[in-house]
């Protein structure tokens, strides 16, 4: 049976406060037949959601309490009202796959850019949001971003004329942040450079395996390198270039 944890601090169970169960309809998708549970840690006290087997104890009909590991009873957060709620279960029903969840989940128009840099980086269009944030400038700069093990950011450098740093993508350079978070952590590049992405030289593949490779030696995971490209971004990992 799967447990019912916090992403951040691994809480699970009955440190955290469950508000609310729901199973997925037909009209879900892939989803079908699987529940959810929204639920808030007492440490990080945010909302988060996790998918339920079907044959989960929380989903079962008669099931009106929460089994005996469970300290809270199944009810509704009073900083919901009715018209979030109905809200919530609306956009439930558009929900198709795992990333039209993530997508609904993460709404770049509603929050603020100081909330935005708390938000853990899920998905590859909120590093570019931050490569154009960072980068207001357009010239060309290539952005090193360090993440947590929960993809909250810890740190960035600009590199490129105007910078402290040029763009040779040297390992020194790139992992130095991540050298000083005390914890697991990765690494990610973005750049807007002029190469042809669909074609790159050898050297830009070389650099790119290089970090791998000073990543794996160092125990810092090397995650990829997006190239943007006007409004379009493309991935070395998607494109088999690392």
């Amino acid at each position: 049976m799967t447990e019912i944890a916090c992403l951040k601090c691994g809480k699970f169970d009955g440190e955290i406060e469950i508000l609310g169960v729901g199973e997925f309809t037909k009209d879900i998708g892939r989803l079908n037949g699987l529940g959810f549970v929204a639920f808030r840690c007492p440490c990080s006290r945010e909302l988060q959601y996790q998918i339920l087997e079907s044959d989960h104890p929380l989903l079962k009909v008669d099931n009106k309490k929460l089994p005996k590991n469970f300290t809270q009873e199944l009810s509704l957060d009073s900083e919901f009202s009715t018209d979030e709620v109905i809200d919530f279960y609306r956009e439930l029903k558009d929900i198709k796959n795992i990333d039209c969840l993530l997508s609904k989940c993460y709404n770049p128009e509603k929050e603020s850019e100081r909330d935005f840099l708390k938000t853990p980086f899920y998905q590859e269009s909120q590093l570019i949001k931050l490569f154009n944030l960072i980068n207001e400038s357009k010239n060309e700069r290539a952005l090193v971003v360090t993440l947590d093990r929960y993809r909250i950011l810890k740190g960035w450098k600009l590199m490129g004329p105007g910078t402290d740093y040029d763009l040779s993508l040297n390992p020194k350079e790139v992992f130095e942040q991540a050298l000083n978070v005390e914890d697991e952590c990765m690494i990610y590049i973005i750049d807007n450079l002029d190469i042809n992405i669909k074609s790159p030289e050898r050297e830009e593949i070389m650099k790119v395996n290089r970090l791998r490779q000073a990543g794996a030696i160092l125990g810092i995971k090397f995650k990829d390198r997006l190239h943007v490209d006007g409004n379009q971004f493309y991935s070395f990992k998607k494109l088999n270039l690392i």
